[in-house]
């Protein structure tokens, strides 16, 4: 029985990650990015990383304050600014 409830709680667990997946992918595809992209997007900010890499024009015209969209040549700047 135990087992069996551990099963049931990462279903919610893995359920609810993917309604907040699904919802801030929404939200960042209604401002003009590509679905597939917004899903990047949206789980690199879910992860809490502090950047995100792309040489992808489009992507990068996104503005948010979530996360950083650079692309490498100002990731590599930014990263050596830090040092």
């Amino acid at each position: 029985m135990q087992s069996y409830s551990l099963l049931i709680n990462m279903l919610k667990n893995i359920l609810a990650v993917k309604f907040d997946v699904l919802k801030l992918s929404r939200e960042i595809a209604d401002t003009g990015v590509k679905a597939f992209d917004a899903a990047h997007i949206a789980c690199a900010i879910l992860a809490e990383c502090d950047y995100f890499v792309t040489t992808d024009k489009r992507i990068l015209k996104y503005k948010t304050d979530r996360i950083q969209l650079l692309n490498p040549i100002d990731f590599k700047k930014e990263w050596e600014g830090l040092k």
